[in-house]
């Protein structure tokens, strides 16, 4: 069985721009859970989320939320809004999901290894960073990884080239390059 990290929360009454901006003010980070129901105002620390949400992650990542002391589920990370000019998180929205749902969701690709044309002179040019796929929430994998070790020059990768993880199917165009070792130029 999967187990995701737990995500400490509180229902919040209150919403509104001036609300959120107090509650940021505090360390606190406003969110919204919806799906499989009505939506839901919620809020929890920032320090706390970070910690447990990967939030370069969004849209990939299920975390079980206990809201004031109470099961709340499961939910997908949908979206970390964020103020790039004071590098602080903003909002969060969350979809609850149960392990059964079949999910469209982008996974990161994570490229291992140095690859052998590199090491010679080459220069690996990367196009695809995250893999589109279809899947069960009880099987999102956290990331796929790849190990380009034996990637010479003039040689490319494709998504089709990838192995997925049971249960989950590719909807990206498998023909895709996701990267390529070309020589460097003079």
């Amino acid at each position: 069985m999967t187990t995701f990290p737990t995500l400490s929360c509180s229902l919040r009454t209150s919403t509104g721009s001036n609300v959120a901006r107090q509650m940021r003010q505090k360390g606190l980070l406003p969110a919204t859970v919806y799906g499989h129901g009505a939506s839901v105002s919620i809020t929890m620390e920032q320090k706390h989320f970070v910690k447990v949400a990967l939030t370069g992650n969004s849209g990939s990542q299920i975390v079980h939320l206990d809201v004031d002391g109470t099961d709340g589920g499961l939910a997908l990370v949908k979206n970390v809004q964020k103020n790039m000019l004071a590098h602080v998180l903003t909002h969060v929205d969350l979809q609850r999901v149960s392990l059964t749902d079949s999910l469209q969701i982008p996974v990161p690709l994570v490229l291992d290894g140095d690859a052998a044309g590199v090491l010679i002179g080459g220069v690996l040019d990367v196009y695809i960073f995250v893999l589109n796929l279809k899947c069960a929430a009880s099987a999102v994998p956290e990331s796929i990884h790849y190990d380009i070790s034996n990637l010479q020059v003039n040689e490319h990768l494709t998504v089709s080239q990838i192995p997925l993880p049971e249960g989950c199917e590719l909807l990206d165009r498998p023909e895709d390059t996701i990267a390529v070792i070309r020589l460097k130029a003079e």
